[in-house]
């Protein structure tokens, strides 16, 4: 229940931050202006406007003061719920615990008022648009929401007590969801980067610099703002109110001085408001300028000082290393440290693969390719080649880079015999495959400690189930023999698709399991897709007789969702099961199950 609490809490925040925040300052501007400042009815009005939304249309008004209330009402209850499970939740910044504290405090001392503020106004709001109540009764609500019954002047107090928490509230909640974490300029900002190309004195200098004229102009221009805005304003009023004298307040009508200096002092204080939150954002915004800038200066030196490095890792790796583009053209190679290695030789540099490889290894690396680009994994071949006139196993892994390119880095290998598990290590049933197979019971074991990944890390990972057809026409003809055989064969060239890091198990029900770590829903989506599309139709060849085989799969997403290991296997068998119902060649063929969030 409590997680449920905080996903409302955290979701909730950020949307009724700003109305909040603005229901928070115009209520304590309402209140200080009209009965310690003086400030003019239309500017009163103005902030009751905002308060309740007044510029979303007349319609719209009680409907916007009910969310908001309840929202608050909401974020109240929520969060009373979760103080006493905050106590065990564990922070590594100091600051973000100073934000939580002063954050839980201002809640518990402000719960009840923020409560009767809330529901009195939402009720004065509906009874006075919907309800249709008296204005004794609406009155009443009224003063309770301002705090009258605790008289004129404590009322104002009152107001801006319980502004001033709502917006601390507010200000120290932002800060500890995904909204405030942005910084504005981090400390020890040498640390983002390995070296610079100038030293730290002198960048700091230079944006101490940036940031003092920056503020400079930032100021003299709300000053200029504040003169100008309120001197106009004021001059608009003046000649309106000289025009109908009449029709002047009492306040202004008693005034001996000129109309123009009464407005300009009354205006003087809004104004000015505005135009401190017009230069805070303008602050903020200059900060940010000036940490892209310095994140683009530490970019630069970083690859500049790095460039020497990389040469030096690139002439230290043995393999032979090849980029070349989605269309098979090779941008780049850079051969072999060894002479028995191997190598390519001539200018391939602008030709095709099938220019310069085997054709069956260049059409083998080019599907590769596909692969890698379309799911983001890396993928490896192993084939055999001939380096001076003897036999040398070899291994290309393929990694995509950006979307069109991807690097080939091709070594030689040991016997490909010594690449798989030997038949000991797998499991009673089907003993006699030479991939890299385990047994259910260890793909069990792997998905327990997997399934806290994704608490801990925010990492996904993908379990599919693979159902191969016609096991028991194959099994009734010809034995249990033949059908570890043809799951072998399957496992073989299902290994060919599958990143370095995955795992295949081979289950009780004789159906194959694919472990894809840190893998996404649609990455395996893709990836499943050109297993059924490659399988279907495979030919199982067994003592002269010919299977025509296909192949059904469910996928199901690993994430922070997934409650245990028997939920997620079962969940996978049902998407399987699904498939299974569909004809081999239509794409439902692959069924895929993300969990509800």
């Amino acid at each position: 229940m409590k997680v449920i609490f905080r996903k409302f809490h955290r979701q909730v925040a950020p949307i009724l931050f700003f109305p909040l925040l603005a229901s928070a300052l115009t209520g304590v501007a309402y209140s200080v202006g009209k009965n310690w400042l003086g400030v003019h009815n239309s500017l009163t009005n103005l902030f009751i406007a905002i308060h309740q939304g007044n510029y979303l249309g007349e319609k719209l008004v009680p409907i916007y003061v009910l969310l908001v209330g309840l929202g608050l009402v909401g974020m109240s209850v929520t969060g009373l719920m979760l103080i006493n499970h905050s106590h065990s939740q564990v922070n590594s910044q100091q600051t973000q615990k100073s934000y939580r504290s002063i954050h839980r405090f201002i809640a518990l001392i402000f719960l009840l008022p923020f409560a009767v503020s809330a529901e009195t106004g939402v009720l004065y709001r509906l009874g006075t648009d919907w309800f249709g109540m008296s204005s004794q009764q609406t009155a009443i609500l009224l003063k309770i929401h301002r705090g009258g019954y605790l008289g004129a002047n404590f009322s104002v107090f009152y107001i801006l007590l319980i502004g001033s928490g709502l917006i601390t509230l507010l200000i120290t909640g932002i800060k500890m969801t995904s909204l405030g974490k942005i910084t504005i300029l981090p400390k020890q900002w040498w640390q983002l980067s390995p070296k610079s190309v100038a030293s730290e004195s002198d960048l700091t200098e230079i944006i101490t610099s940036l940031r003092k004229k920056a503020w400079l102009g930032i100021g003299i221009f709300s000053l200029f703002f504040i003169v100008i805005v309120d001197a106009a304003t004021s001059i608009i009023l003046s000649k309106k109110y000289a025009n109908l004298p009449d029709n002047l307040p009492e306040k202004v009508a008693s005034q001996s001085s000129s109309y123009f200096l009464h407005f300009f002092l009354h205006l003087l204080f809004p104004i000015v408001i505005l135009a401190l939150i017009l230069a805070a954002a303008a602050f903020i915004i200059t900060e940010k300028l000036i940490q892209y800038w310095r994140r683009q200066k530490e970019i630069e030196a970083s690859l500049y000082k790095s460039e020497a490095t990389s040469h030096t890792i690139l002439k230290a790796v043995p393999d032979s290393m090849l980029r070349i583009h989605q269309d098979g053209t090779c941008l780049s190679y850079i051969p072999a440290k060894e002479a028995e290695s191997f190598l390519l030789k001539g200018d391939i540099l602008g030709k095709h693969v099938t220019d310069f490889l085997p054709p069956t290894i260049a059409q083998k690396l080019l599907k590769y390719t596909k692969l890698a680009l379309q799911s983001g994994a890396t993928h490896t071949y192993q084939f055999t080649s001939t380096v001076r006139g003897g036999k040398q196993n070899q291994e290309a892994r393929i990694s995509a880079i950006g979307e069109t390119e991807v690097l080939i880095m091709i070594r030689q290998i040991a016997d490909l015999e010594q690449i798989y598990v030997e038949k000991d290590e797998l499991s009673d049933t089907h003993g006699d495959m030479s991939v890299r197979v385990v047994s259910q019971s260890e793909l069990i074991q792997q998905l327990e400690v997997m399934l806290e990944d994704p608490k801990k890390y925010a990492q996904h990972h993908v379990l599919c189930y693979l159902a191969v057809a016609r096991q028991d026409t194959i099994r009734a003809q010809h034995g249990e023999r033949a059908v570890n055989n043809l799951l072998e064969q399957i496992a073989t060239k299902v290994e060919a698709y599958l990143p370095y890091t995955s795992q295949i198990a081979c289950l009780d029900s004789n159906e194959l399991a694919l472990l894809l770590r840190d893998y996404s829903l649609e990455q395996a989506s893709i990836l499943a897709e050109q297993l059924r599309q490659d399988l279907n139709g495979f030919l199982f060849q067994w003592h002269g007789d010919e299977y025509s085989i296909s192949v059904s799969i469910g996928v199901v997403e690993i994430d922070a969702d997934s409650s245990d290991v028997a939920s997620v296997m079962s969940a996978a068998e049902a998407a399987c099961s699904i498939a299974k119902q569909n004809p081999p060649s239509a794409s439902q063929n692959v069924v895929l199950i993300r969990y509800a969030k």
